[in-house]
């Protein structure tokens, strides 16, 4: 109990500090060794995403390939679209609402 603020503050640098160089290293990190690391994950695909052409080309990459289990921890979250904001209530139902204020 003593150590898990300093784990949550590494977790925090770690996730702060994903880069083209280092995502899929993570990543790896992650689903072998820390599966409590979501915030993690979900940074590591982020950046993976957004750069997938460089890192696809990268040793990481070759390295990745050679674990299907990774590969396949990796494709599903990078076919997902990205998280986005909900909307709260569609067009139709905002229009209802405020048809009702009138």
């Amino acid at each position: 109990p003593a150590l898990r603020p300093l784990a949550l503050r590494c977790l925090e640098y770690m996730t702060d500090s994903v880069t083209v160089d280092n995502a899929l290293s993570l990543f790896s990190l992650c689903e072998t060794h820390l599966p409590l690391t979501d915030q993690l994950k979900k940074r590591c695909v982020e950046v993976i995403r957004d750069n997938v052409k460089v890192i696809s080309a990268s040793p990481s990459f070759n390295e990745l390939c050679t674990h299907p289990s990774l590969v396949k921890a990796l494709v599903v979250p990078l076919c997902s679209p990205p998280n986005k904001r909900q909307r709260t209530q569609g067009p139709a139902a905002a229009a209802a609402a405020a048809a009702d204020h009138d």
